[in-house]
């Protein structure tokens, strides 16, 4: 029988795979310590999924907060922009003379 143990067992390491008779097999797939190369399998087509799907939301909070990031810019930029205003023009009707005698 084909097992991955997942605890460390006698001679047997945690996290390797290892061809058992099928009665210790079954034995120590009962008590915990091991469990069948597919159920082993199975595992770790679930957690690359959890994996996977954790990185799409990670990817699609980043694009979301920089899309809040340039809002923000572009509002503070907004802010900032002053508009002058230019000063209305008179006609003056007498000059002073610039030097006086």
């Amino acid at each position: 029988m084909h097992i991955v143990f997942l605890q460390l067992f006698e001679q047997y390491q945690a996290g390797r795979a290892y061809t058992v008779e099928r009665t210790l097999g079954i034995g120590l797939c009962n008590r915990g310590i091991a469990v069948p190369f597919t159920v082993h399998q199975e595992m770790l087509r679930e957690a690359k999924a959890k994996k996977d799907e954790a990185e799409a939301k990670a990817v699609k909070e980043k694009i979301e907060s920089d899309k809040r990031d340039a809002e923000k810019k572009a509002e503070l930029l907004e802010k900032r922009e002053v508009k002058s205003e230019n000063a209305d023009s008179k006609k003056f009707l007498r000059r002073a003379k610039a030097v006086k005698k």
